[in-house]
């Protein structure tokens, strides 16, 4: 079909009758809204012992498609 595809870890690696295996969307239509700026902490003296600085990142988001007839889910059906 000419359809850009990304293969996911996160999908069903086995077909069972009634199940999702897959979809079909239009990303445009997937929004994404950062509540928080990413905050990043720095870690100095935690681990200071061995040289080494470690750091914590921090971010509030939320996702959720905003045209439902965008995307569709591919159920496994035996005939």
């Amino acid at each position: 079909l000419d359809v850009p595809y990304v293969i996911s870890e996160f999908a069903p690696n086995t077909f069972t009758n009634g199940l999702y295996s897959g979809m079909i969307g239009d990303f445009s239509y997937y929004w994404i809204a950062e509540a928080v700026n990413l905050e990043i902490q720095r870690l100095v003296e935690l681990y200071a012992e061995s040289n080494q600085v470690g750091f914590i990142g921090r971010q509030e988001a939320d996702a959720m498609p905003v045209l439902a007839e965008a995307f569709v889910r591919i159920k496994c059906a035996t005939s």
